[in-house]
């Protein structure tokens, strides 16, 4: 019995964005055997640190604004926007 098969990967870049402050990098991840599925991650560098940044440090003011009118427009919102 033979167990080989056709599988693929591949791993493909693109930069998103570049500042004078921060670096951001998406990696598109592609994996084939039969079927197939993609992964894509997000990686933001803060240049003066060298740290990698979530996007809750990228948005944390901007955010809990943005929560605070959602709640106030509709209170029946979650912060998640599912119902």
């Amino acid at each position: 019995m033979n167990n080989e098969g056709y599988q693929d990967i591949m791993i493909k870049h693109e930069v998103i964005n570049t500042t004078d402050d921060y670096f951001t990098l998406k990696l598109m991840c592609y994996q084939a055997a039969g079927s197939g599925y993609e992964m894509d991650y997000y990686y933001t560098i803060d240049l003066k640190t060298g740290e990698r940044l979530a996007l809750k440090d990228l948005l944390k003011r901007d955010l809990t604004i943005s929560l605070r009118s959602v709640k106030t427009s509709n209170p029946d919102a979650r912060a998640d926007g599912c119902r």
